[in-house]
């Protein structure tokens, strides 16, 4: 955890992000440490459930490339 908080710490990380298959324990007490905000939670190993935003392969990777582009920028 040290290592994760002194990386941040050196860069210009604007929010966080949380896989959608993990718990988001980790990444909960990386935002209380750091004051950044947990941005979206991503697909890494994984499709939303059917019917949702992110249920299809083509889907998730616009899903992700979205939050990430947003959360980079700032953006809601």
């Amino acid at each position: 955890m040290k290592q994760v908080l002194a990386k941040i710490d050196q860069s210009e990380v604007k929010s966080l992000f949380v896989e959608s298959s993990v718990s988001p324990k980790s990444m909960n007490q990386v935002s209380k440490e750091t004051g950044l905000p947990i941005h979206s939670k991503i697909y890494t190993d994984s499709l939303a459930k059917k019917g949702t935003q992110g249920d299809t392969y083509y889907d998730m990777v616009k899903w992700n490339i979205d939050k990430i582009h947003d959360g980079v920028l700032g953006k809601e």
